[in-house]
């Protein structure tokens, strides 16, 4: 038997990491680069994160939200690939 391969990039491997996206493993040294906001309606806000992930650049962008006056994550987009939320929604109905 053979581990499963994932659907992530085959340069970053089939490991999704929820905050860095795609082949960043546990305890994996990540640089955080910049942190730009794109989006603030109160409400709702959008951020995009550089990161430095095995000496490449990586950004992702995060969606939050309040709820209950608590900014709470909504999802994280990934450069390639599907945005975390809808990566899970995928595993959910076995398709991952």
């Amino acid at each position: 038997m053979a581990a499963r391969r994932g659907p992530g990039p085959a340069s970053d491997g089939p490991i999704l990491n929820a905050y860095f996206g795609w082949g960043v493993l546990p305890g994996q040294p990540v640089e955080f680069v910049t942190v730009e906001p794109l989006q603030d309606d109160g409400a709702a806000a959008r951020i995009a994160v550089d990161l430095r992930v095995k000496g490449a650049a990586r950004r992702v962008i995060i969606d939050e939200r309040t709820v209950s006056g608590a900014w709470r994550i909504e999802d994280i987009a990934y450069p390639e690939g599907d945005s975390f939320l809808t990566h899970n929604r995928k595993c959910a109905s076995a398709r991952c």
